[in-house]
């Protein structure tokens, strides 16, 4: 089920549905896995392949879950990161993994 999850992913990398259904997936397949877990899974598996996570929303992610009413989304993110001189998030992965390490 984990395994059709991430294959699912990496079949239609473009779409924040099929994203979010496989991160279901492998929280019901993997005992002791949550919404952390899942979503650094996942997104791994798309940056790896140099691809970006769909959507504007933010993942779970550690501390994303207390940041998501500030930031917003990626947009109002990056709107953020333009009015302070800083390089845009490629995408909303990159956006909640660098909230979550920090």
């Amino acid at each position: 089920m984990a395994v059709g999850a991430v294959r699912a992913v990496r079949e239609q990398p473009a779409s924040r549905k099929v994203y979010d259904e496989s991160k279901k997936r492998i929280i019901k397949a993997l005992p002791g896995y949550g919404n952390y877990q899942s979503n650094h899974i996942l997104r791994s598996v798309l940056l790896a392949e140099k691809r970006p996570v769909p959507g504007d929303d933010l993942l779970d992610m550690g501390a994303v879950v207390v940041l998501r009413k500030e930031l917003g989304g990626l947009k109002r993110a990056n709107a953020i990161a333009a009015s302070l001189g800083l390089p845009p998030f490629s995408c909303v992965g990159e956006l909640s993994y660098g909230v979550c390490m920090s």
